[in-house]
């Protein structure tokens, strides 16, 4: 006889929540500090490089980067995903000095997509590293998300 394996899980009330959490004000939300520069090491520039974890306005000129209004003719506009530079566009939005401040501006990606591929796809990598949620997030989220039930 096997024997099965269950899961046990924790489940949340949102009114028991509720009663506990602490509720943010904007004084609270000021004294929240923006994130330190993350320090990488790039293997084919042989040299550190900072890059910053983006915030809201960051990520709103790397979308204006990224997309372009194209008439239809008709009056109508649609948004398109432009295709050129992407890697690059990316890293001059996180890329910066040892105190978080951005090295370039944003249209200024040009001047990164002259490096060799091999810097790109690195750089790139770098600041999508700098920019993932961490594992101890996605540990919360997953234990937020679960039940106190068993499951199969």
């Amino acid at each position: 006889m096997t024997e099965e394996k269950k899961t046990v899980v924790t489940e949340i009330n949102p009114a028991e929540v509720a009663v506990s959490t602490p509720v943010f004000g904007r004084a609270d939300l000021d004294k929240i500090p923006s994130p330190k520069p993350i320090k990488k090491y790039i293997e084919s520039l042989k040299a550190f490089v900072y890059f910053r974890q983006i915030n809201g306005k960051d990520l709103e000129d790397y979308e204006h980067l990224i997309t372009k209004l194209v008439d239809q003719g008709d009056g109508n506009m649609i948004i398109e995903q432009r295709q050129d530079s992407l890697r690059a566009k990316w890293i001059v939005i996180c890329l910066c000095n040892e105190k978080g401040v951005q090295e370039y501006k944003p249209e200024e990606f040009a001047l990164l997509d002259r490096l060799e591929a091999g810097v790109i796809k690195e750089m790139y990598d770098a600041a999508q590293d700098a920019n993932s949620v961490a594992k101890e997030a996605l540990e919360r989220a997953r234990k937020n998300l679960s039940t106190e039930k068993e499951v199969d």
